[in-house]
């Protein structure tokens, strides 16, 4: 299945240009979806739900990558090299979290780190350690605001 976009290709930046081009929210997702090619079906099957409208952001980004993201520790959904899977994955979270757009800062705080902390004892535990610095210093912010433990 081809994954159905309102961006034209060519207008994309390359994963290594994300923090140097104005971007728009929905282009993340067709950079998210670069970075972490192991997404792609499960996008797939999100847009075919949501046609002929293509699925929010907050959906992309919690509902999908957050929650591929949680699977890695917490379901043994382990791809073949899943160390280079989360290093990916975290490389664009914090190439988000150092782009000046309040929106992509939202993302980054609202759908992807609220879905990763906070919702079991582990977490700060399991994914602390793969933030880059502007992603974490969004997470410390985040967990005192929340209370979540950091150990």
């Amino acid at each position: 299945m081809q994954i159905e976009t309102e961006i034209v290709a060519n207008e994309f930046v390359t994963i290594s240009e994300i923090t140097t081009k104005a971007m728009t929210p929905k282009e993340s997702t067709e950079l998210l979806l670069r970075a972490v090619p192991e997404l792609t079906p499960l996008y797939e099957k999100e847009v075919i739900k949501w046609r002929p409208d293509l699925p929010p952001l907050d959906i992309v980004y919690s509902s999908i990558f957050a929650k591929f993201i949680r699977n890695l520790f917490e379901e043994g959904e382990f791809y073949a090299d899943e160390n280079i899977v989360l290093k990916n994955a975290f490389d664009f979270v914090e190439k988000l979290a150092l782009r000046p757009e309040f929106e992509l800062q939202c993302l980054v705080e609202v759908s992807i780190l609220e879905s990763l902390l906070g919702q079991t004892r582990n977490d700060w535990k399991n994914f602390s350690p793969l933030f880059g610095p502007k992603t974490m210093e969004l997470a410390s912010d985040l967990a005192d605001r929340m209370g979540i433990r950091k150990e």
